[in-house]
């Protein structure tokens, strides 16, 4: 029988997780790594650096319990999210013996549980195994993550952000521009992605959201996408849901268990009493 049950995340580790170059069995099989070092700390995240320093290891059928694919009959998909690991600077290393999962924690990984943090992502094995896409599993942590507060909002990652080069005084030429991160992608190659993502995280955790690209004043450049979070428990007050930043591009509304709608300038207008997402 598959294994439904919680773990906790830091806000930290959410945000290594989310950031840098990914793939998607390669991020499931690190959650499922996580509910591992979790029920075997007992929720005390922040131990995980001391108590894991060296080569550990866990049985692969718990990975697979966990997180595993439906419809995988082997283990042939924590072989490919080895592969997958080699080059994303989580783990050192991973390997499949036998019907063990060998594993040393990557020293960036490691010390993201170290950081001081009030803030967890409260997470479901199943919910994960409902996850189809890299998207998917990101806007699923950063939703777990942030939406216990009151009036819940957080920033989707991976959006390229606006760089200004640094410029030295002992130079009067022009700079070369910084580039951006590799992994970092366009709201106009990526929005298909996150609002799938939304849809689905929707179902699986009863939230409704707001998307809004925010477009820089200066020129076509969205820079920013910040996403709002409704449940029933939320208390978004008259006039605050429903209101974004100057530059804000037209908003992605999702209801909870309801299908996607665009909101132009005065669809918001007509909106801005709202406390919840309908």
């Amino acid at each position: 029988m598959p294994i439904n049950d919680t773990y906790v995340v830091p806000a930290p580790v959410v945000k290594f997780l989310c950031e840098h170059e990914r793939s998607f069995l390669a991020l499931r099989l690190i959650h499922g790594l996580l509910y591992a070092l979790d029920t075997s700390l007992k929720g005390k995240m922040s131990l995980v650096p001391t108590h894991f320093s060296k080569v550990h290891s866990t049985h692969t059928r718990t990975l697979a319990l966990a997180v595993g694919p439906d419809k995988a009959k082997d283990n042939r998909w924590i072989h490919t999210a080895c592969c997958e690991l080699a080059d994303q600077n989580i783990l050192k290393a991973p390997t499949v013996r036998g019907r063990r999962f060998q594993f040393e924690l990557g020293n960036a990984f490691s010390a993201a549980f170290s950081k001081p943090t009030t803030a967890f992502a409260i997470m479901r094995t199943e919910q994960v195994r409902q996850c189809r896409t890299l998207h998917d599993l990101m806007f699923l942590s950063l939703a777990c993550l942030n939406g216990g507060k009151n009036r819940p909002r957080f920033l989707l990652p991976r959006i390229p952000l606006r760089l200004e080069p640094k410029m030295s005084r002992f130079s009067v030429l022009p700079q070369k521009p910084p580039e951006q991160d590799p992994w970092r992608t366009t709201w106009s190659a990526s929005s298909r992605a996150w609002v799938n993502a939304a849809m689905r995280t929707s179902r699986i955790l009863d939230q409704g959201y707001l998307i809004a690209p925010r477009q820089d004043l200066v020129d076509d450049f969205v820079s920013e996408v910040p996403v709002k979070i409704q449940t029933a428990k939320t208390t978004w007050e008259r006039g605050k849901l429903y209101k974004f930043q100057p530059g804000t591009r037209s908003v992605i509304e999702i209801p909870i268990g309801g299908t996607k709608s665009v909101l132009n300038a005065e669809a918001l207008a007509h909106k801005w009493h709202q406390t919840v997402i309908q």
